[in-house]
């Protein structure tokens, strides 16, 4: 488990969400926690068998927006979310190609 008192130090400087509401918090413990559980687990299959996951900063951005924000009643401010993500592919020439849910394809 990753702790800051084991000197550990996260890639990235969290910021939270605009969404947060001002009655809202920010709790550090909870967050980690369910960053650690996720990088704690491993695949099951495939050629990434037995290895930890590792999120990206913005999956963690994700995750501790959703499991850190807590309202003043100590509870999750946001308990359902939807996270829909465009699939992006990089060709052998390092070209970025976006392709929407429409099938239109932009090169980045």
């Amino acid at each position: 488990m990753r702790r800051k008192e084991d000197g550990f130090v996260p890639s990235y400087k969290y910021t939270p969400t605009k969404l947060m509401l001002p009655t809202s918090r920010y709790d550090e413990r909870r967050a980690d926690f369910a960053v650690n559980f996720i990088q704690m687990l491993k695949h099951t299959t495939g050629e990434w068998y037995g290895k930890p996951f590792h999120l990206m900063p913005w999956q963690e951005q994700i995750v501790r927006d959703i499991f850190g924000i807590v309202g003043e009643d100590g509870y999750r401010q946001f308990r359902t979310a939807y996270v829909e993500i465009d699939r992006v592919t990089v060709m052998p020439d390092g070209k970025l190609i976006f392709l929407f849910r429409n099938g239109t394809e932009i090169e980045g």
